[in-house]
């Protein structure tokens, strides 16, 4: 992205003003950033910004204050800001290409030094600060990004389906990438907490066609993380990027990052730029769009005498359900591939629960087998994976330095219950045996079970904190104290890397249920949204949050099986966001039987083309692409033969009914020139032509004369 722009050039001496102020400072400036500094207090007192388009004029951000790093040394409950009297300037400096101000910071007990770096790239401006302490042992910290919201612009936040006015919000808020669990950070509880699975929010003025997106690296490792708005003693609402849970160990320093980003005035370029800085988060390898089919679990003796996998087989099949996880053959959560110590593979505890007796004598050759009668039949199977659990009379034997606690040596518990049984909260590190037998575990399985689709990674969304180990950077400050823990989210990060290149290096793949945070997303193919599909917005937050993860990646989703809950809106949901469904039987209850199904498969079979047509979906980046009545909802995507798909719903009307008010009306306002446009739904998979008309701001309008619950819009450009 704006690969064509000039190297950024550095202006010593520049005068800049804020506030009827003026003075001489260093700066930084190129086509799309301008940037100034006060030299005596090291606060950046000018920022303006372009949006790259020719002829397009720099707007000023800082109307109501200045922005700058702050230090909060929590264990006094003091921010110091630039301009404190605790903070006093020691150099300001340019460099190449940079700007680097040097402050100490008198904590009262100890004197802080941060060196913070600014450098323009482009569209970005990264900044990095480092802080250094005398060496008198733990001190926690949060260090943040201090931004006064202008007045006059809106804010875009993941889990929204629009945008605030910056003027209208009057309340705190907090938005957190990666969050420790409630209690361990007073500044993570202090206002009602969302979560981000990107670490961005993006600042719009719609009328400058003008967007700021404020951004946290997508890599860092950082145990929690996030943006909040806060209205400091006197001072206007500003926006924080804060790094939380972190500080100083002796002398060793704390090091933070972050970046601000110029671009077109609508949050998809902000959502692009992110792609294109960490593009290994979100590309999947592509012959993940080769395997086929909705997503359904099968279970040992599927097809054979077991009556549930039986079951499962013949509806999968009948559904053309061949994205498939095979589950329950395995003996406990924390061991999926006994070693030479345990003699055969026995049955998952979940059957336990069902009072279905144990099958002893399953084996990895019985377990290939399955496998290759499924592949026969033309299912793609994942074999079942996670890290985080652990069955307590056998991890506390096999790999007690691994078991996980909460402070105080209180026993902390993975949140699955299984057989009556509390499973133990596992720490996955490979420094630690359990760990170590994972990586045996994983080698097992790509080695000895044949034919294998790739590993299904579960529940890769922990962000607890093990008091029990230290991973070098978490620090907490507890009962007056600044202690080391460790992040179990730090966990994934080893076994993202390990089982995505052996199994790319194989032609398989790498399918995860529900990452909290796109770093948890590293190499991954294929993601599965667990356990949502209802009505309320709490839910809407979660699915959107999911969904950008696979921007450009398959989604599929898992709806619960009970048939209380409205399962055409899942369904609808689902085509909104271009993912794959769950065969409805997927999940079975004691309420689901042959004849639910046959009511189930009437209204998934009209559905099912419309997936199988955004195979290969991205999201359009464009600015603002479409448009609709309030009660509906839209996205576009580019499809891989260049043609843009804008996915229609509306979860008040259904298709099998009437038509749910007038004509329903479609702006769109797409880069490239429209050819043809091909209206689709779950009733008419052939499609109908449709006509556009120009409409306001040089965009196109759609009329959809009878408009039922779902559609697609397929538009071929020129």
């Amino acid at each position: 992205m704006n690969s064509r722009l000039k190297p950024a050039a550095l202006l010593a001496g520049l005068i800049v003003a804020w506030n009827g102020w003026v003075m001489a400072g260093p700066a930084l400036e190129n086509e799309l950033w301008r940037a100034g500094f006060d030299p005596a207090t090291g606060a950046i007192v000018s920022l303006a910004a372009s949006n790259g388009v020719p002829g397009a004029a720099m707007t000023e951000l800082l109307s109501s204050g200045p922005a700058g790093i702050v230090v909060y040394d929590v264990a006094r409950g003091l921010a110091c800001r630039p301009g404190d009297p605790a903070c006093r300037v020691v150099e300001i400096s340019p460099g190449p290409g940079a700007v680097r101000l040097v402050q100490e910071i008198d904590t009262g007990k100890e004197t802080l030094t941060l060196t913070a770096d600014f450098r323009l790239n482009g569209g970005e401006i990264e900044w990095r600060a480092s802080i250094r302490g005398e060496g008198r042992g733990n001190r926690s910290l949060r260090v943040w990004l201090e931004l006064p919201l202008p007045e006059g612009w809106e804010l875009w936040v993941q889990p929204m389906p629009g945008t605030i006015k910056i003027d209208r919000c009057t309340e705190p808020f907090s938005y957190w990438y990666v969050r420790a669990p409630e209690g361990y950070d007073k500044l993570d509880n202090q206002y009602p907490r969302h979560d981000l699975s990107i670490p961005q929010v993006s600042l719009i003025r719609k009328d400058l066609d003008l967007g700021i997106t404020v951004a946290h690296p997508v890599d860092g490792r950082m145990p929690s993380s996030g943006f909040v708005g806060d209205r400091p003693a006197g001072k206007p609402l500003a926006l924080q990027a804060v790094t939380a849970l972190v500080g100083l160990r002796g002398k060793q320093p704390l090091e933070v990052s972050g970046y601000l980003v110029a671009h077109r005035g609508c949050y998809r370029p902000g959502l692009e730029w992110v792609l294109d800085k960490w593009p290994e988060y979100f590309l999947p390898e592509e012959g993940i769009y080769r395997r086929g089919g909705i997503y359904s679990t099968g279970y040992p003796g599927m097809g054979a005498a077991d009556e549930q996998g039986a079951w499962n087989y013949r509806h999968s099949l009948e559904l053309g359900a061949y994205f498939m996880e095979i589950h329950m053959h395995f003996p406990w959560y924390g061991l999926y591939f006994p070693g030479e110590e345990d003699p055969a593979l026995w049955s998952d505890v979940h059957r336990v629960e069902r009072g279905t007796a144990l099958d002893s004598t399953l084996s990895v050759e019985k377990i290939s087998r399955l496998m290759n009668n499924l592949a026969e039949a033309g299912f793609h199977t994942f074999y079942y994976y996670a890290i985080n659990d652990g069955y307590p009379p056998e991890a506390e034997k096999r790999w007690p330095e691994a078991v996980a606690s909460w402070p105080r040596g209180k026993v902390q518990l993975s949140g699955w219950r299984g057989g009556g049984i509390e499973y133990r909260s596992m720490n996955p590190d490979t420094a630690f045996s359990f760990g170590r037998d994972l990586v045996r575990q994983a080698d097992g399985i790509l080695e000895k079970v044949h034919p294998l689709a790739g590993l299904f990674f579960d529940t890769v969304h922990h962000n607890d904190l093990d008091f029990a180990h230290d991973d070098g950077t978490t620090l907490v400050y507890l009962d007056g104290q600044s202690v080391p823990a460790y992040s179990i989210n730090f966990g994934y990060d080893f076994f993202l890397r390990y089982l995505s290149q052996r199994l790319h290096e194989r032609g398989q793949h790498l399918f995860i249920n529900g990452p909290a945070a796109v770093r948890n997303a590293l190499g991954v193919d294929a993601v599965m949204l667990e356990g949502q599909g209802y009505i309320l917005e709490a839910a809407y937050e979660f699915e959107h949050n999911r969904f950008l993860t696979c921007m450009t990646r398959p989604l599929y989703w898992l709806f619960p099986a009970r048939p209380t809950l409205r399962r055409e809106v899942m369904l609808q949901r689902c085509l909104l966001y271009g993912g794959f469904p769950t065969a409805p039987h997927s999940v079975r209850t004691d309420r689901y039987d042959d004849r639910r199904f046959a009511l189930d498969k009437e209204l998934w079979e009209p559905y099912l083309p419309l997936y199988e047509s955004l195979r290969g979906r991205v999201l359009c980046f464009e600015p603002d692409p479409v448009s609709v009545p309030w009660g509906y909802r839209a996205e576009v995507f580019t499809l891989p033969d260049g043609r843009y798909a804008a996915t229609l719903i509306n979860e008040g009307s259904s298709v099998f009914e009437q038509a749910n008010g007038g004509p329903l009306e479609v702006g769109l306002r797409l880069a490239r020139p429209v050819s043809s446009i091909r209206l689709v739904t779950p009733l008419d998979h052939e499609g109908t032509s449709l006509e556009a008309e120009q409409g306001p701001a040089g965009g196109l309008r759609v009329r959809i004369p009878d408009f039922r619950g779902a559609a697609v819009l397929f538009l071929t450009p020129e």
